[in-house]
């Protein structure tokens, strides 16, 4: 049986999207300029043990490894996990709800209404005294969509892998047409080094590097093996 990945390559934007978020990123000063970028893609592929230069000069190529960035979006490795999302939620929901109640208690004592008072505003604080619970409510809504929507398990390590092989998968040809080579990884399933790679391998692990940080990539031969497999075919 033949295997078949995920058709990552037609859930692109257009290029004219694509070229106008990246100008104006550029202008912003969120993406280096192409001229910055180009060395810092020359420089990391040399340290991979790059051999082949690409056919339009690294400073054309920068704008196309860039665009292919916008396209794949970020593996996402910045953020919490679902599960210390939902654990931070409910323990400020449980801070607020004791607040809350402490808040509640003093409402009738002399000295704490008196100190209300003294306030030059004193009606704005009660009303956000109030909004206390409504606040605490919201953050019930907030905990129940996030448990009845939580990833099942192992999801992030999977989404974040389907984002490597989507990135193999959009780099592709870019590296064949530039580099003239075929965009095949040697070696089985065991890991590579770079020195012991080729040109394919290290292209790809140069932009995993500069788009995700990832300076050896996780299961890096599965993942452009399986780039490799032809895509799933629409019915």
């Amino acid at each position: 049986m033949i295997k078949r990945r995920v058709a990552y390559e037609n859930a692109v934007a257009s290029r004219e999207d694509l070229e106008r978020v990246y100008s104006a990123s550029v202008n912003s000063g969120s993406l280096p300029t192409p001229e910055k970028d180009a060395q810092t893609f020359a420089q990391n592929f040399s340290e991979l043990h790059g051999k082949s230069a690409p056919k339009c000069g690294w400073d054309a190529l920068a704008k196309e490894l860039r665009l292919i960035q916008l396209a794949c979006g970020p593996i996402g490795t910045g953020g919490l996990p679902a599960s210390k999302v939902r654990t931070k939620v409910a323990s400020a929901r449980k801070r607020l709800a004791e607040a809350q109640a402490l808040l509640n208690e003093l409402e009738l004592e002399l000295d704490y209404v008196t100190a209300i008072l003294s306030l030059p505003s004193h009606y704005a604080f009660r009303a956000r005294e109030k909004g206390l619970a409504e606040l605490v409510a919201d953050l019930n809504s907030v905990a129940e969509w996030l448990e009845a929507h939580k990833p099942p398990a192992k999801w992030t390590a999977t989404s974040r892998r389907q984002q490597r092989v989507r990135l193999a998968v959009l780099l592709k040809p870019l590296f064949e047409e530039q580099f003239g080579e075929q965009a095949r990884p040697v070696g089985g399933s065991a890991a590579v080094a770079d020195a012991d790679s080729n040109d394919w391998m290290r292209f790809f692990q140069m932009a995993a590097s500069v788009f995700f940080g990832e300076n050896a990539t996780p299961d890096r031969q599965a993942v452009l093996w399986e780039a490799n497999w032809p895509p799933l075919q629409m019915p």
